[in-house]
């Protein structure tokens, strides 16, 4: 666990070198973030499970340089699910790393706006994956898939995503899953400007997004290995009882069956009850 901790927050160092080389216009040390890419590689190869840990290490105020790590770990591990090559998980690694360097082109008083974007904000905002596909594609020293992750994680399968409005398989691999871990690790953080979303609503959410919005085959295995890690866990139900996570439904994954003191609940059959937290 030491040596887990101690890997991240030397990677928080070289995020905020990387962050800070980029806003003042200087090189970026792209063999540091390899190297922190590699260690998290050999993590995520070791481990079962490392979202316990990543909830663990949040912090609000170091959000903008604590995001990119968990990307990386989480879309790591997505790619070890999907039973992608050792080399694919680790450029992974490093896509997750870089999937945000063109926010530092974007001003802080702008990605720290505790209000909706208007459309002008929101233009310069979906800028960042473009300004950070342009910083890294100068020079060559990433993969092609690291590239089109970092310009792509913002593209939906419906076409209604940035910068280019892909469809489909039109986006590469690399960036659905990193898509996917970026969506669901800013919904589960503590920000400035939004609180931290509950586990099942962040899975609801993306339950529904797989319908049209996220590939279907990538946020599926994303979902079957959240949830079956949740099996045994105690939760919090909106009438107020707890109870703990017997079976989940996979075709319903955010409304497993509930074992409470009183009786088992399908959640799948009672509508008007859900899950409000793990506790």
């Amino acid at each position: 666990m030491a040596g887990i901790v101690e890997i991240y927050h030397e990677t928080i160092f070289v995020i905020k070198q990387m962050v800070e080389d980029v806003r003042f216009n200087r090189e970026v040390q792209s063999q540091n973030i390899k190297e922190q890419a590699e260690k998290i590689k050999n993590l995520v190869l070791e481990e079962s499970n490392l979202f316990h840990l990543i909830d663990q290490l949040k912090e609000v105020e170091l959000y903008f340089y604590t995001h990119p790590i968990d990307v990386a770990i989480i879309s790591s591990m997505l790619g070890k699910w999907l039973k992608l090559g050792e080399d694919d998980i680790y450029q992974l690694a490093c896509a997750g790393l870089i999937h945000d360097i063109g926010k530092a082109k974007i001003p802080n008083s702008l990605l720290n706006k505790k209000f909706t974007l208007n459309e002008e904000d929101l233009e310069i905002f979906q800028k960042h994956t473009l300004k950070g596909y342009e910083i890294l594609k100068a020079k060559d020293e990433w993969q092609e898939g690291v590239l089109l992750a970092v310009l792509q994680h913002h593209e939906r399968q419906d076409g209604k995503g940035y910068p280019s409005g892909l469809e489909g398989n039109e986006t590469h691999q690399f960036a659905k899953i990193v898509g996917i871990a970026d969506m669901f690790d800013a919904m589960r953080s503590e920000r400035s400007f939004t609180a931290k979303r509950p586990m099942y609503h962040v899975i609801k959410e993306i339950t529904e997004g797989s319908y049209g919005n996220l590939d279907p085959m990538v946020s599926q295995c994303f979902l079957t290995n959240i949830v079956n890690g949740l099996v045994g866990s105690q939760v919090l139900l909106s009438n107020g009882m707890t109870g703990k996570v017997i079976y989940v439904n996979p075709t319903m994954p955010s409304r497993p069956m509930v074992q409470t003191e009183q009786n088992i609940i399908d959640l799948s059959r009672e509508k008007d009850i859900e899950i409000v937290d793990i506790v």
